[in-house]
């Protein structure tokens, strides 16, 4: 029963500040935020495709990932 208890708190405590956050955020998205999803999704498509294809990962794939945002960051900047 304790176990259920704190799961219980666990999933109110995680979804009671979101929902409010959720509720209470103005929902206007930057060019700079559609920048960064952007950016994470090609990452993310980058290193799956890596994985996939060569079986493992290595610097090189890294690299690309580092020069994305940095790109990011020269950009907001």
């Amino acid at each position: 029963m304790a176990f259920g208890n704190i799961s219980g708190a666990m999933v109110f405590q995680s979804t009671f500040p979101v929902s409010v956050g959720i509720l209470l955020t103005n929902w206007t998205i930057t060019q700079n935020a559609l920048l960064s999803a952007y950016i994470a999704l090609f990452n993310i498509a980058l290193m799956l495709l890596w994985v996939c294809l060569l079986k493992r990962i290595n610097g090189l794939v890294f690299s690309i990932n580092l020069i994305t945002y940095i790109f990011y960051i020269i950009k907001v900047i």
